[in-house]
């Protein structure tokens, strides 16, 4: 029994000891090199049947109601894609260098805030107490004076230095860059690529004070989409620290979480909004009505739109995001046209007296000053679609006595199976590439084992959008797929034929079903085959 107590009291002792150096472990300074970078989780977010924006210009698929304010608003940077095998679905990769301050968060965003390296894609920030180094900074807008040195950085000593340029005489005024872009969504966890971050949107856009809470909204109405709008009036930059090191000392295990503190290395102030927008009208219509009403009343500063605008947004329910301006900072609801102008009509200027809050703000990492960069996983998935060149509406027309010509009506359908009988609606995104093919070949009594000519050409080739959202598109009607001369009247007479046809190409997110006259199941087509 002695012996027990012996060996247990030796694995007592072994366990308090273990503790004790854990404890002097996480207290024991550290130096900043020492820390490793928080590897910050990837950011998963799933769309079925629509791209986002960014998305389509990484892969060169445009869109021509696109305006350049699009791309200028961007805070995302697509890295690379990878096409699923089954050919119906994407992931893009991308990452976010800004993320958008939350209004209860403002408090802790100034240069050279320091804060834990883990706690920055959640927005859950968390500040770390240290000896900040003194640090030069700039802001973007042209002054008498736009570089200054900041003894002891905090959110007061920051509002004193842009007071302070600001009020000099050169910068009574400033026009500030008005931008704005338009996607799609279908649930509101979506909204994350728009803040740069992991913020729980749904929570946000529907009022839940739980930060952590995880429930996902789904729109209620036919289409969803959203608009953010940014008016950023200035950035306050910081330089890389001369001595190579934001702050003086060291730091502890307990004091950064074990991983290397980042630091807000550039804020942007201004307004900005991300607007909600649910409505029965489709995704073309909606898009349409809500760009040329913010181009109107962002650039042209007009406040008139067309009744069917009003008839749209007076039906529609709309929740906004806005941080800075008149009005509370926070999620408010917007109550028909009327509202939906008043949201977004003010600003378009800063001063001293309204220099605008901070909305977007970089980090760096303490270790090494490089730029954190949060990462996003986007799963693009799309209904199957099957597409087939047919030929409706098949004639056969005799002419000159010894030769006839075939003509139909060209279509491009599409399909939900793989036998071409399920008709569907691809995705309005998808880009179905096509071609015209023309052979003319000739031959001496009608000897076609031995052709002497024989000519293949390219008529035309382009991308068709499925913008009106049919199962069939109209290529072109009364097509002459065939005209052939093979009767002979004599020896050595000339015998000849011409072949016109349809051809899909490969592409993205739909697969190839072979050409088909419908009319007549027995009359083979030419090409038979797609390209």
């Amino acid at each position: 029994m002695s012996v027990m107590k012996k060996i247990l009291t030796f694995f007592m002792l072994l366990l308090i000891l273990c503790a004790c150096e854990t404890r002097l472990t996480d207290n024991t300074d550290q130096d900043i090199f020492d820390f490793p970078k928080y590897r910050e989780g990837v950011i998963n977010i799933n769309t079925h049947n629509y791209m986002p924006s960014m998305a389509k210009e990484k892969i060169g698929v445009t869109n021509e109601r696109s305006s350049d304010s699009e791309i200028l608003s961007r805070v995302t940077e697509v890295l690379k894609d990878s096409l699923w095998k089954d050919d119906f679905g994407r992931t893009i990769y991308a990452q976010a260098d800004e993320s958008l301050i939350l209004p209860n968060l403002q408090r802790y965003i100034f240069p050279g805030s320091l804060l834990r390296g883990n706690s920055i894609s959640d927005c859950n920030y968390t500040p770390i107490t240290a000896t900040i180094n003194p640090i030069t900074v700039s802001v973007s807008f042209p002054a008498k004076t736009v570089v200054g040195t900041i003894n002891h950085p905090s959110l007061s000593a920051t509002r004193s230095f842009v007071n302070e340029v600001l009020q000099q005489e050169e910068t009574v005024q400033q026009n500030a860059s008005l931008n704005f872009s338009i996607d799609q969504f279908t649930s509101y966890d979506e909204l994350r690529m728009a803040f740069g971050s992991n913020a729980k949107t749904s929570a946000l856009f529907f009022g839940n004070s739980s930060s952590s809470s995880e429930k996902v909204h789904k729109i209620s109405k036919k289409t969803g989409l959203y608009v953010r709008f940014v008016q950023r009036n200035f950035t306050i930059d910081m330089d890389i620290p001369s001595s190579g090191s934001l702050i003086s000392g060291t730091l502890t295990a307990n004091q950064t979480g074990g991983y290397s503190p980042v630091y807000a290395a550039s804020v942007t102030y201004g307004r900005m909004g991300i607007m909600a927008i649910e409505t029965d009208y489709t995704y073309a219509e909606s898009y349409k009505i809500v760009e040329q009403a913010f181009k109107s009343i962002f650039y042209k500063k007009s406040s008139i739109l067309t009744e069917e605008a009003k008839k749209m947004l007076n039906s529609a329910e709309m929740r906004i995001y806005l941080l800075g301006g008149d009005g509370q900072s926070g999620v408010q609801t917007v109550n028909g046209y009327q509202d939906f102008i008043h949201h977004i009509s003010e600003g378009g200027t800063f001063s001293s007296s309204a220099p605008g809050v901070p909305i977007y703000c970089g980090f760096a990492y303490l270790t090494d000053n490089s730029p954190v960069k949060i990462k996003f996983k986007i799963n693009i998935s799309s209904d199957p679609v099957y597409a087939r060149i047919e030929y409706h509406n098949y004639r056969k027309d005799y002419f000159d006595r010894v030769c006839f010509a075939r003509y139909g009506d060209a279509y491009l359908s599409f399909y939900s199976d793989i036998n071409g009988t399920i008709k569907t609606v691809p995705a309005e995104f998808i880009k179905f590439k096509y071609r015209l093919a023309y052979r003319y070949y000739e031959c001496y009594d009608a000897n076609w084992d031995e052709l002497t000519k024989d000519i293949f050409e390219i008529k035309d080739e382009g991308i068709i959008e499925n913008i009106y959202h049919e199962n069939s598109i109209l290529l072109k009607k009364n097509l002459c797929l065939e005209q052939l001369k093979d009767y002979i009247e004599y020896v050595g007479e000339k015998t000849w034929c011409q072949e016109s046809g349809y051809q899909l190409t490969n592409g993205d997110y739909y697969k190839l079903l072979l050409p088909k006259v419908i009319d007549h199941s027995y009359v083979s087509v030419w090409p038979e085959e797609n390209y």
